[in-house]
């Protein structure tokens, strides 16, 4: 496991020069640069985690217990600047607004529309347009698909 604090350039190429063929290893990363986790996409490690500078202790450590045990984890602030980048940019797909990551987050944990508007102090027809407006934006047909999406895109903070 390897940990780094606002790793500079040498250090982020470092990092994948050591990768190894039979035991790829995992990464924890603490940067205000969300383009860092593209980055490490491309290294090739069993699992890693981009956090803000700002982590706190709790958050630290399910970082370095998800890289550990193989998953990708990233901060909000890193994943709604990395992931969604400008529609023209990204080529294709309309990005998520960060209510919709919200929205999305709460899906995720199986809460129903009317539980999404009590969480986010919204109204329950706001809720139900936010969950379809962020299906559309993902290409998925039902909850459960767009859940799916999201969680291979990296865009549900587990």
């Amino acid at each position: 496991m390897t940990l780094l604090d606002a790793p500079d350039q040498p250090a982020l190429d470092a990092l994948g020069a050591r990768r190894y063929t039979d035991s790829p290893r995992a990464a924890v990363v603490l940067t205000d640069d969300p383009l860092v986790s593209l980055q490490l996409a491309r290294v090739g490690l069993r699992g890693w985690a981009c956090l803000g500078r700002d982590v706190d202790a709790a958050e630290l450590d399910l970082a370095v217990r998800a890289a550990d045990g193989g998953l990708v984890l990233l901060g909000l602030a890193i994943a709604s600047n990395t992931l969604n980048p400008p529609a023209a940019a990204a080529g294709a797909a309309e990005p998520l607004t960060p209510r919709e990551l919200q929205v999305l987050q709460l899906v995720a944990q199986g809460m129903p529309n009317k539980g999404i508007a009590r969480a986010l102090t919204i109204s329950e027809n706001t809720a139900k347009f936010h969950v379809a407006s962020l299906s559309g934006k993902l290409g998925a047909s039902s909850r459960t698909e767009a859940v799916t999406i999201a969680a291979r895109r990296g865009l549900i903070i587990l």
